[in-house]
């Protein structure tokens, strides 16, 4: 079994069916998954540092995917008072109204992954993908 090439396919299936689902316009799945996450830390100061970490992502994919997302309205980058080095990145009313109107079609998409598997394998799939993670994290860094 070659891990890498599952993960890969089960991501196309998400990709795909989200798209199906959510008819996304002009916006990736990827930005979708940012502004969700900017949503629901709304009471924090995200910068792109944070969503660097969040999302395993390298500092230049994560700027070059905001500054799209800026230009096209979705975020919007507000000085910080503590440090004017970073930018806090904060969802725009936009993308707020568009993520909430396709909600229910995400958490359908989420019901209908988890279908048929049992917590304890629920539990089980959320060590192992942490696993490799921190293994990918640690061989990135060597």
């Amino acid at each position: 079994m070659n891990i890498g090439l599952e993960l890969k396919s089960v991501m196309n299936l998400i990709v795909r069916y989200t798209h199906k689902l959510s008819e996304l316009q002009n916006i990736s799945m990827q930005q979708a998954a940012i502004i969700k996450y900017l949503m629901h830390h709304q009471n924090e100061d995200i910068n792109s540092k944070d969503l660097e970490i969040a999302f395993s992502m390298r500092g230049s994919t994560c700027s070059r995917m905001l500054t799209t997302m800026e230009q096209n309205d979705l975020i919007m980058r507000i000085d910080d008072q503590n440090d004017s080095r970073k930018k806090i990145i904060k969802p725009t009313e936009k993308s707020i109204r568009f993520i909430s109107s396709i909600k229910d079609k995400f958490d359908e998409m989420e019901e209908k992954i988890k279908q048929n598997i049992t917590l304890e394998d629920l539990e089980i799939f959320k060590k192992v993908i942490e696993q490799i993670k921190q293994n990918i994290t640690l061989e990135d860094e060597v």
